[in-house]
């Protein structure tokens, strides 16, 4: 908003992403700016249909993949994680809920990679590998490295540019419901612990 504010002679386009909840938290944002806002519909069963061929192709019967769209129900995230399912070859138990598709794939990471990301997951959206090494009481090693390649690999996390933090690798999880599922493997003791050395790190 600043940048439109201050920079009104320029060509300067902002184009932004934002929950439903969005106008109750910041209900003034871009309020004296011309905005054009376009609420997204639900995937349409056969953009539904089109995605699944898209990328299983001849791989899934007729049957399954009406199975897939109609469990997805237009939700383009659960769509995407159910064809993920698929194509590692789960059909049979396939999570009611997008939250526990997450899940069910983050329990199939190696247990190292599944520290990272609980860890990660209590500093937020956002993470840096030091505060990640704080929280595992160790130091940088090539097996740890390793897990961040397979992470960003998997479509899990994804590497920023630019850190908040000069000289920190900072990362990002590539959907809040990633961060959500990894934060929820945590537990209760593990989250207050989790949380006094993140901050002491901060």
């Amino acid at each position: 908003d600043a940048a439109l504010r201050n920079l009104p002679q320029s060509r300067f386009f902002v184009l932004a992403f934002g929950r439903p909840e969005l106008h109750g938290v910041f209900p003034r944002l871009w309020a004296e700016r011309r905005v054009t806002e376009l609420k997204l519909e639900e995937l349409t069963r056969r953009s539904s249909e089109a995605l699944v061929r898209g990328v299983l192709g001849d791989r899934i019967d007729a049957a399954t993949a009406s199975r897939l769209v109609d469990r997805a129900g237009g939700n383009a995230l659960y769509l995407e994680e159910l064809i993920r399912a698929v194509a590692s070859g789960r059909t049979d138990a396939l999570p009611e809920s997008v939250l526990a598709m997450v899940q069910a794939r983050l329990e199939e990471l190696d247990p190292e990679s599944r520290r990272l990301l609980r860890a990660g997951s209590v500093f937020g959206q956002s993470f840096w590998e030091g505060g990640v090494i704080s929280l595992l009481g160790g130091r940088k090693t090539p097996a740890l490295d390793a897990s961040f390649g397979t992470l960003v690999d998997r479509e899990l996390l994804f590497r920023r540019g630019e850190s908040r933090f000069p000289g920190e690798i900072e990362y990002n999880f590539r959907h809040s419901l990633v961060r959500e599922a990894a934060y929820g493997m945590l537990t209760d003791e593990d989250r207050v612990l989790a949380h006094k050395v993140a901050g002491e790190w901060l």
